[in-house]
C-alpha cells in the first residue's frame, strides 16, 4: 500500500508473489512495483466517502501542507517555496499540519527565514480538524518525493482545493493540478492558482467505486 513497492521489501523474498493477486493504488505505484519485482498488479484506487466532506467554506488559507515531518516529504522545500512566494505576495497565509522527526528543524528554518507570522505550524491534528482546515485552503502544496496513491490528493480534490505536487501517486496535470519538481517551479505553479482563483469543482473518486472493484475482484 505504500513504500513496500520500493526495493528492499524483505517480505517480497519470502512470499509467493507470482501466485498471489496483488493490488496497487495508482499507475505510479504500479510501475514502481513492476520495475522492482517484475510483476504486473491490479490497480484499485482509494476513494472518498462523500459524507465525510465538510460543507463548503470561505477559502481563508492560501497554501496548506499536510503530512509527516520526515525527510521523504521534503518540507524544507515547502518552506523555501513560501519564501519565494512571499516576495511577490507579502500577505500570503500558510498552514503546515503534521509532526515528526524534523519538526524542530522546520521550526528553526521558519524562524530563520522570518516566516513565523506567515506559516502556522499546527502539529498533528485530528482527521476532522485537518479536513476542516483543508476545506478552507486554496492550494495543497505537496513536496513529497514518493506517494503510492496520496490520499491527501483525493481529499484535496473533494474539498475543491487546487494541488501543486511532484509526479507521484495518482498525480496528473489538469485544470486543478500542476506538476513541479523544484522550489522555483512549485512557486510558479502556486502563484498561478492564487492569481487564477478557479471556481470550478474538481472531480474525485468515491469510496463506492473502490468497493465495487474489490467485490468484483473477489
Amino acid at each position: 500500500m505504500g513504500q513496500d513497492a520500493k526495493k528492499g521489501n524483505k517480505f517480497a523474498k519470502i512470499l509467493p508473489l507470482k501466485k498471489m493477486h496483488l493490488i496497487t493504488l495508482s499507475k505510479f505505484h504500479q510501475n514502481v512495483f513492476l520495475e522492482n519485482y517484475k510483476i504486473l498488479t491490479t490497480l484499485i484506487s482509494w476513494g472518498i466517502d462523500k459524507d465525510s466532506i465538510p460543507n463548503p467554506t470561505k477559502k481563508t488559507i492560501d497554501i496548506i501542507g499536510i503530512g509527516s515531518l520526515i525527510p521523504l516529504k521534503k518540507y524544507t522545500e515547502f518552506i523555501t517555496t513560501i519564501t519565494i512566494l512571499k516576495k511577490t505576495i507579502p500577505e500570503i497565509k500558510v498552514t503546515l499540519i503534521g509532526d515528526g522527526q524534523l519538526k524542530e528543524q522546520h521550526i528553526k528554518q521558519i524562524k530563520d527565514l522570518g516566516l513565523s507570522q506567515t506559516i502556522t505550524l499546527t502539529g498533528q491534528l485530528t482527521y476532522q480538524k485537518t479536513q476542516q482546515l483543508l476545506s478552507k485552503s486554496k492550494i495543497l502544496l505537496h513536496t513529497s518525493t514518493y506517494e503510492s496513491y496520496g490520499m491527501i490528493f483525493a481529499e484535496a480534490l473533494a474539498n475543491n482545493v487546487n494541488i501543486v505536487s511532484r509526479k507521484v501517486g495518482f498525480a496528473e496535470e489538469s485544470q486543478h493540478w500542476k506538476i513541479a519538481s523544484n522550489t522555483e517551479e512549485f512557486a510558479i505553479e502556486c502563484q498561478y492558482f492564487l492569481i487564477q482563483n478557479l471556481k470550478e469543482t474538481a472531480e474525485f473518486s468515491d469510496i463506492e467505486t473502490t468497493i465495487e472493484k474489490y467485490i468484483k475482484l473477489y
